[in-house]
Formats: structure tokens, C-alpha cells, sequence
């Protein structure tokens, strides 16, 4: 029984067939090409310390986010120009 790749492993291959012939290269020489340049970016690592190196560069990235986004409420608020948030709960009015 033979089954039929999906639409997208489909269109990825035709891609990837139509660049090998635009630079006039085979598939094997492309994807030494492709593996060597993972290899330069990664440093030879396995795939689970590759992953976790990802994973790591891009929570260090959303984090910077958040940090460059604190810093520019905190000049904000030092400028007085954005007026401080409080939530109804912190607002409770006198307590008893």
C-alpha cells in the first residue's frame, strides 16, 4: 500500500528540487551545504543541545523585550507624563 505525502511535504520538495536546479547544484550538495552551515552556527552540538540553545536565545530575547519595556515605563512615569495603573483591588479605598 503506498501512501501519498501530504500537500505541504509535497510543495516543501518541489522547493527544495526547484532550488537545487536554480544553482545548479544536486540535492546531496545542498544539503552538505545546509548541514556545514548548521554545524558553523551550532559548533557541532547534538539536536537536544541545539534545541535547548534555541530555546534559550529566545527566551533571553523576550525577556530583553521585557526589560526595555519596563524601562521605558519607568522614564515615563518619572517624566510624569503616563499616570500610575492601580487595579480596584490595590484601590480598595480606607481599610477597617
Amino acid at each position: 500500500m503506498k501512501t501519498t505525502p501530504p500537500p505541504i511535504a509535497s510543495e516543501n520538495l518541489r522547493k527544495f528540487t526547484a532550488l537545487c536546479a536554480r544553482h545548479n547544484l544536486s540535492k546531496a550538495d545542498l544539503l552538505q551545504l545546509f548541514y556545514s552551515l548548521e554545524e558553523t552556527q551550532y559548533g557541532g552540538m547534538d539536536g537536544n543541545a541545539a534545541h535547548r540553545l534555541r530555546s534559550l536565545e529566545n527566551e533571553n530575547g523576550r525577556l530583553k523585550r521585557l526589560v526595555s519595556d519596563r524601562a521605558v515605563q519607568i522614564q515615563l512615569l518619572k517624566g510624569g507624563k503616563l499616570k500610575k495603573v492601580v487595579s480596584p483591588s490595590t484601590n480598595s479605598g480606607p481599610s477597617n
